[in-house]
């Protein structure tokens, strides 16, 4: 009996501390399994000259989950890609601003200094409203914690929770405003002279998507905000109150892009048949011998169809909800003079829309040379509570323009007629819209 009692006791000795060993190998096996991932996966191997060196790099350094998400971001940050990322626990938390709806204050900024310096900025944006040391509110969302505490849009954001905000990235700075349901964060705001400190507690803020209304003269006025989920039903169900208009003039302005997909459908709405936007996405696979998918999105008889670019190419088609011969929205201004309001801060989604108006609608676009993102993202779950972004595709114009990667390479649309930055930023859609009366006026030149 005795002999059994210890032998038993061993057994469960040495399970116990099998488990544990293999509790504490789990981050490091986890690291291991992102770092092959994003090697099998990253949209352009030649930025991953030495990634094989980064597998073993931090040895038994990763104990924890913690540790681990630090040391893959730090090797992610290598690839000089601000949108591929390890997700952790508090980031999967928050709701992100693809939604609808969104657990944030109500506040869309800029960050007019980043990527240019001191001199440049304060020439570039002269009397505009935009700040060259701190983030600048650009708009304030509808019944949003923002609204209610008096901040409009042209207020400058100088602390978050005491911390300066001076010369921090438009990320950094989204980061800190970010965060769960009923939590708190104390902004310190700035007003030409006035400075004060406002408490605003984060809640779900539902996100402003699209305007239409018609303006003399018989044009129409569509603003699109965003291309998040909801986007394309909201920008139909308000372009159908454009239907007695002559010509029309879309404003994409600050918006800053969401599903590339549903930027692809909007454009139905005034592009009957024809090329749309054009793909090239890494295909899983070893790093030294990276294949690609090249696709074509079209529409064809009030349908959208994704194929491959290449006839015989073996490339097998991409199926989504979004694709394959789906219903879009009705084509309504396919036939109508088309003016596109485009400036700095258009981007991803936004950019493919606008593309898509100016190479296969013939639109014209107006206004300041866009953002430059002409990639997106897939989003994988790799362990509990982890998620793992990846830059897996370029996305192209129909000519096809590669707009840039936001980063080091940031090429952008340059508008057919280019118009000054707006002296004043914040009256996107009212008389005082520089752009927009530029565009009324080029819209009566057409029409007569």
């Amino acid at each position: 009996m005795l002999v059994t009692a210890c032998l038993t006791l061993l057994i469960l000795l040495v399970v116990v501390v099998s488990l544990f060993s293999a509790r504490k190998r789990a981050p490091a096996r986890l690291y291991e399994e992102i770092h092959k991932m994003v090697g099998e996966r990253y949209f352009d191997p030649s930025r991953m000259h030495d990634w094989q060196s980064w597998k073993n790099k931090f040895a038994d350094r990763i104990v924890s989950r913690t540790a681990c998400l630090e040391r893959a971001n730090e090797m992610i940050a290598s690839l000089k890609d601000p949108f591929t990322e390890a997700i952790g626990p508090r980031r999967r938390a928050e709701v992100t601003w693809e939604a609808p709806e969104f657990v944030n204050l109500g506040v869309t900024i800029a960050t007019a200094y980043e990527d240019v310096d001191a001199e440049a900025c304060l020439e570039s944006h002269a009397g505009d409203g935009y700040s060259c040391q701190y983030p600048t509110i650009t708009s304030v969302g509808t019944d949003s914690p923002a609204e209610a505490a008096g901040i409009k849009a042209g207020d400058v954001i100088t602390s978050i929770d005491g911390q300066s905000t001076a010369g921090k990235s438009r990320r950094q700075v989204q980061d800190l405003l970010r965060g769960l349901m009923g939590t708190s964060v104390v902004l310190g705001v700035e007003r030409g002279a006035e400075q004060r400190s406002v408490t605003l507690v984060r809640t779900f803020v539902k996100r402003f998507t699209a305007l239409a209304k018609m303006l003399d003269d018989g044009i129409g006025y569509l603003r699109i905000a965003h291309f998040a989920a909801g986007a394309e039903e909201a920008a139909a169900e308000q372009a159908a109150r454009l239907s007695n208009a002559r010509a029309i003039i879309v404003d994409v302005r600050n918006n800053p892009g969401g599903n590339y997909y549903s930027g692809v459908r909007t454009a139905s709405l005034f592009i009957k048949q024809g090329v749309v936007a054009r793909t090239e996405a890494r295909l899983p696979g070893p790093l030294q011998t990276p294949t690609f998918s090249r696709m074509v999105l079209s529409l064809r008889n009030g349908l959208l169809f994704e194929e491959p670019a290449d006839e015989g190419s073996g490339y097998p088609q991409s199926h989504n909800s979004w694709t394959d011969g789906k219903k879009v929205s009705l084509c309504r201004f396919a036939d109508k003079p088309v003016i596109v309001l485009v400036n700095e801060n258009t981007a991803s989604a936004a950019e493919t829309f606008a593309g898509a108006l100016k190479d296969t609608a013939g639109a014209t676009l107006l206004g300041v040379r866009t953002f430059g993102k002409g990639v997106g993202q897939k989003t994988f779950h790799v362990a509990y509570l982890i998620d793992l972004k990846i830059t897996t595709f370029k996305t192209f114009t129909p000519s096809g323009f590669w707009p840039g990667d936001a980063g080091e390479e940031r090429h952008g649309i340059t508008p057919d007629v280019v118009a000054p930055t707006q002296f004043t930023l914040f009256d996107f859609g009212t008389e005082q819209d520089e752009h927009l009366r530029r565009a009324i006026s080029l819209l009566k030149e057409q029409m007569r």
